[in-house]
């Protein structure tokens, strides 16, 4: 697990002996400090119809799970070819759409041949609420890189005193993701990817929207300024601050 920014994409899910599927579009923006935003959104049933991105429809039913926070592990022990202990993450939830502050899920990695990882643990079945095995498959996508060859790793967070309030805004390589809950209690988030499939229509692109909030997302586009990435409530969390 080395501590590099990282950019990851659910493949499928299990639970218990049932057949593994997917339903949703999962992925997860990690910083090199273990920062990270988890969104997974529910697939349409017609495919053409997209995941929600519109700005008068809060679609929060579309919204299977959202949390962000920091995460922890500790890579996979050898004795030799042999596995003695597997790799192990852990990931608190530092604002979650369904979830308490502070919840914590972690579960065991091995990575396949293939390049994919595969991950085990025991997690709160949502439809029966009951602790439940679960595996998960994983893939990783190298980050892009800026121009001098550097990886690419902003981290927003935002906090209201005296109240719930929290959000936080991360971008690994050309993604974006964002969660913010206001003081009402009320999700908001965004995801956005820098399209390059021609000269004529690259750029960023706004790919989900979730709720009314506003979210700082766009500041992240250009990072030659520090200076506007904060405001309004949003500040720039460095790899060696607390969150």
């Amino acid at each position: 697990m080395a501590n590099e920014p990282s950019i990851s994409i659910r493949k499928s899910i299990r639970w218990g002996d049932d057949v593994a599927f997917e339903d949703t579009s999962t992925l997860v923006l990690t910083t090199g400090a273990r920062r990270y935003v988890d969104l997974r959104v529910y697939l349409p049933e017609n495919p053409e119809d997209g995941l929600p991105n519109a700005d008068d429809v809060p679609a929060l039913d579309r919204l299977e799970w959202g949390f962000a926070g920091q995460s922890k592990g500790t890579p996979a022990e050898w004795d030799g070819p042999r596995l003695v202990t597997p790799a192990h993450g852990a990931w608190t939830h530092w604002v979650d759409n369904q979830k308490p502050d502070g919840y914590e899920d972690d579960g065991f990695m091995y990575d396949q041949h293939d390049g994919l990882t595969w991950e085990k643990g025991v997690m709160e079945h949502p439809k029966t609420g009951k602790p439940t095995p679960y595996e998960e498959v994983w893939e990783d996508f190298a980050p892009a890189k800026d121009a001098s060859g550097n990886m690419i790793a902003v981290n927003l967070v935002y906090a209201e005193s005296g109240t719930s309030a929290k959000g936080m805004v991360i971008r690994v390589g050309d993604w974006i993701q964002g969660i913010m809950r206001d003081a009402a209690g009320n999700i908001t988030v965004e995801r956005w990817n820098f399209e390059v499939a021609s000269k004529a229509t690259e750029g960023w692109k706004r790919v989900v929207r979730i709720g009314n909030g506003e979210l700082p997302c766009q500041r992240l586009f250009a990072l030659n300024n520090s200076a506007t990435l904060e405001g309004l409530g949003w500040s720039v969390l460095k790899d060696d601050d607390v969150l």
